[in-house]
């Protein structure tokens, strides 16, 4: 934390001092007009939402929340209606990001539809192209598409824009294409997302073949047992970057095979919470030495795709930690983690960093202990920077 600080960037960042004099010194090519006068604000990285589906930034009030397995009918049940959106939706829904902070976004393609649009976005988009087939003949389908989509993907990749893939998750692929992504994924050395134990549900399908998505499996796909095994999946992705989403339902086995894969783990409270799963374990995951990132998941199981939102309700939620303590653990999910979950060269506020910056209002703003609360609870976004850019000012 330095107060009175000074920051010299193009693209990325050159020097961070809190001597102007000096600073000057050892770069006498700066001038009195160069110098953005923000002295009564607070300038941070930019953040950092790391996994997202813009496909459903449509959806407002049309699916049914409180169960994780009646929320999945619904999906089922409005699919058509949820994938109905437009470049002009994935444009507005980018935006609102921006003049929310968000500098970078990990998005979750199920289709495919939103590529075209994220390869334009002013942030830094990772893609991830979603993988989803329960029985053979779907999961033959969903790769011959996730070909297509990292082929267009690759073809549109800038500093800005870059390929990964995704398994939609463990109940929803078959096992044949599930080591078909991996190999993927392992030979071109992508990055891989799975939402991974987001229910009890998931996990009384994957270990016991029961529970309430047994009952929906076979009555919409006539499936009477999940093919994959839950604790063979760790050895099935190993030496990959892996980031996992939810865990809510992750035991103290699956912790130590995460630690051992050194993956990521997303975080995504307010999704969790509506969809009538408890909260992420955080304590577990101090425990074991895993880092994990802030999301706001998408608007299918969220009302906003605001970082700051989040944050605001995962202070709520885990009321087992101090406040304060959660807040600075907070900024770094979605600033610094989420950059390594990420791979990107962000998310800090040092030299040889690209220069992604979010500028923020706060009231009263003096150095005490206590600041990374207050930005949550009362900052405001002020401008954003990307890449050395103002991409928005309010």
């Amino acid at each position: 934390l330095i107060e009175d600080g000074y920051l010299l960037f193009n693209d990325k960042i050159l020097a961070v001092d809190d001597d102007l004099h000096r600073l000057q010194q050892n770069f006498p090519s700066i001038k009195s007009q160069d110098i953005i006068d923000y002295s009564d604000k607070l300038v941070m990285p930019g953040l950092i939402n790391p996994h997202t589906h813009f496909e459903f930034c449509n959806n407002i009030s049309q699916l049914h929340y409180g169960d994780f397995a009646t929320w999945l009918a619904s999906v089922f049940s409005k699919k058509d209606e949820l994938f109905a959106t437009s470049e002009a939706d994935y444009q507005n829904l980018s935006d609102a990001m921006l003049k929310s902070g968000t500098t970078s976004i990990g998005a979750i393609s199920s289709n495919g539809l939103d590529i075209q649009s994220l390869a334009k976005s002013k942030q830094r988009v990772v893609l991830f192209n979603e993988a989803l087939g329960i029985s053979e003949t779907r999961a033959k389908d969903s790769l011959a598409s996730l070909q297509q989509r990292l082929k267009l993907c690759q073809s549109l990749e800038n500093d800005r824009f870059k390929t990964a893939i995704a398994l939609h998750s463990l109940y929803a692929v078959h096992p044949i294409l599930l080591e078909q992504v991996i190999d993927i994924a392992r030979s071109n050395n992508y990055l891989l997302s799975l939402h991974f134990l987001e229910s009890s549900d998931e996990r009384l399908w994957l270990e016991f073949g029961s529970g309430q998505l047994a009952v929906m499996f076979q009555q919409y796909f006539d499936i009477k047992e999940s093919g994959n095994n839950l604790q063979q999946i760790y050895q099935q992705l190993k030496a990959i970057q892996v980031l996992l989403t939810h865990c809510c339902y992750a035991d103290k086995n699956d912790f130590e095979q995460i630690a051992k894969l050194n993956a990521h783990i997303v975080h995504c409270p307010v999704s969790n919470m509506l969809l009538g799963n408890k909260a992420l374990d955080l304590k577990a995951l101090d425990f074991h030495n895993i880092a994990y990132a802030l999301a706001t998941d998408g608007k299918s199981s969220n009302y906003s795709c605001s970082l700051l939102e989040e944050a605001k309700m995962a202070l709520m939620l885990h009321i087992n930690i101090n406040a304060s303590e959660l807040a600075t653990a907070l900024l770094l999910a979605m600033t610094t983690n989420a950059a390594k979950a990420l791979g990107l060269n962000c998310g800090v506020l040092q030299p040889n960093f690209y220069a992604d910056l979010l500028v923020m209002d706060l009231p009263q703003i003096h150095h005490q202990d206590n600041l990374a609360l207050q930005v949550l609870l009362h900052g405001k976004v002020h401008s954003v920077y990307i890449g050395g850019e103002c991409e928005f000012k309010q």
